[in-house]
């Protein structure tokens, strides 16, 4: 409530403007005083009516930005990972954007790719002869697919088909020129179509439309550049396989047994021999099949409950197959890897629910390195097998914010935002500067930052009232309070006498003293706290049943 108060208020006074088709003269810098001259990069400064037009308009112009949220990222290719020549692992990724990141040898790099809302699904990555990154995957928004790639200064982004929902299932490949090449579904004609740039202009190809085909692609590219594709045959529920041998697409159907296909991951051998990993979605199995120069060999690889999805397959020196999978039943990311004469199969990580979109490199010792989704903690995790153990690590895990939101404008109008990352249990603080948003963690001793309530001083620096939990007990244990002077944030803790500070509200009086109003659930009293200058000093307001 409070804060819907504020709101009312902001925009009482910083009048939006109106509809594109009202009349009357439009905004220019002399509507505002001159330090707060009009942009359209500070959409909440809206210029005051001029004499004789309307106060409040009809109707509103509302501004929605995203300010700081967890990352979305799902559908991640089975070649959303590769390893560079010095073998540390880069990883494109994402839903709500694209993301990319990157090991360096010492820490993780983190980067947001394409920043257009509803962007980074169905991702897949290569690496060039440089090192250097692309990407190809789907525009959800405009249901287009679309490719990124680093030229070495800058990140270059490209629509390369968007003619009806083009996009989903990407999966990328360079040539010998380190020309892109990359097999999608068409999702409005149910069609496996392929795109390839030819140092000119993109060359796009439908592939496969006997039906509905064209899902869980995978793509490799022969010795000669001759691209090959795994996919889906939704209408007759077979693995279908497609390549391209110089004149014509020559398509084979590898297993129609039952219904099989799904998540799919293909490599070429040595010799140029396909070798795809798979879903058989009624016995709920991994299966594998390779060509061995004469005939189709099907294996059935993990029957231990229902294995087999978001499969990825890498071959080692030997031509030996590697598959990292999920393990819907027990909710484990599972690896197989066949040495020679049996399949040896390991249960990599169990905590929680991982294992979905997984993605699987082998480096030059043979060794497996695998990028996962950890769906209970929402994070991009890895793994990799340093020759004795499996090493886990968490990528990105930006967390989920937003909750108990407190908003002040300072005297610039720009907006200053208390809130609570409920993933990391923090108290974060983001305010607009004028040209980005900045964010920064507040608080993160235990889980903090419940019920928060902003204000800012003369100078525009940040308070913060704000409720910390007890996780062991379940009660929200204390009353704290934080501010910034210009250097460091300072954090005090007001009242911890029973379950005390739940419903906060903040302000400041004249000398810039915090006074706070919050709820003691304990004894179920209004409380109040104030700063006198030298010790906070603390009374009950109302105890006259349960209040406050």
């Amino acid at each position: 409530m409070r804060s819907l108060v504020v709101l009312l208020v902001v925009l009482a006074l910083v009048l939006p403007l109106a509809t594109a088709g009202a009349q009357g003269p439009k905004p220019g810098a002399g509507s505002l005083p001159e330090r707060l001259p009009y942009r359209e990069e500070t959409p909440w400064l809206e210029r005051r009516p001029e004499q004789g037009e309307e106060a409040y308009p009809t109707s509103f112009l509302w501004h929605i930005e995203h300010v700081d949220g967890l990352k979305i990222f799902s559908n991640m290719g089975s070649h959303s990972l590769v390893l560079d020549s010095s073998g540390y692992p880069h990883i494109a990724y994402g839903q709500n954007l694209l993301y990319y990141a990157w090991y360096d040898g010492t820490v993780w790099h983190l980067e947001t790719v394409d920043s257009e809302r509803g962007v980074g699904e169905y991702t897949s990555l290569a690496l060039d002869a440089n090192g250097r990154p692309h990407i190809s995957y789907f525009d959800e928004t405009d249901d287009e697919l679309k490719y990124a790639h680093y030229d070495g200064t800058a990140w270059q982004i490209e629509i390369v088909d968007s003619e009806g929902v083009v996009g989903k299932y990407t999966s990328l490949a360079l040539d010998a020129n380190g020309r892109p090449h990359i097999s999608y579904f068409d999702d409005t004609n149910d069609d496996l179509k392929y795109a390839y740039y030819d140092g000119t202009t993109w060359q796009i190809e439908t592939v496969d439309s006997a039906g509905w085909v064209g899902r869980y692609t995978s793509l490799a590219l022969d010795q000669n550049g001759y691209p090959h594709i795994s996919y889906h045959d939704w209408t007759n529920s077979n693995l279908k396989y497609a390549r391209f041998d110089g004149t014509a697409w020559q398509i084979e159907t590898v297993d129609s047994e039952g219904v099989v296909g799904e998540h799919t991951s293909l490599a070429l051998d040595q010799n140029g021999h396909p070798h795809v990993s798979y879903y058989d979605i009624i016995n709920k199995d991994l299966k594998y099949a390779h060509y061995d120069g004469t005939a189709w060999q099907i294996e059935t690889v993990d029957t231990e409950g229902v294995v087999g999805k978001y499969t990825s397959l890498a071959l080692d020196e030997n031509g030996r197959p590697h598959i990292s999978y999920f393990d819907e039943t027990d909710g484990d990311l599972k690896y197989a890897h066949y040495d020679g004469t049996t399949w040896h199969l390991e249960t990599v990580d169990s905590e929680g629910v991982v294992g979905k979109y997984t993605s699987l490199a082998l480096d030059a010792s043979g060794r497996p390195h695998i990028s996962y989704f950890d769906e209970t903690e929402g994070e991009l995790k890895y793994l990799h097998y340093d020759g004795t153990a499996w090493q886990i690590e968490t990528v990105d895990g930006a967390g989920r914010a937003g909750e108990y939101t407190s908003l002040a404008l300072d005297e610039n109008g720009y907006p200053h935002i208390s809130y609570f990352n409920s993933t990391y249990s923090n108290l974060k603080y983001a305010y607009y500067d004028g040209m980005a948003w900045q964010i920064e963690t507040v608080d993160s001793e235990g889980s903090m930052g419940y019920y928060t309530s902003l204000a800012l001083d003369e100078n525009g620096y940040p308070h913060i009232s704000y409720c910390s939990y007890d996780p062991s007990t379940g009660d929200y244990d204390a009353l704290k309070y934080a501010h910034y002077n210009g250097m460091v944030w300072h954090i005090e803790m007001v009242d911890d006498v029973g379950d005390v500070g739940l419903y906060t509200s903040l302000a400041l009086d004249q000398n810039g003293y915090p006074h706070i109003s919050y709820f003691d659930d304990t004894n179920d009293d209004l409380k109040y706290a104030y700063y006198d200058g030298t010790a906070w000093q603390i009374e009950t307001v109302d105890s006259a049943g349960s209040v406050g």
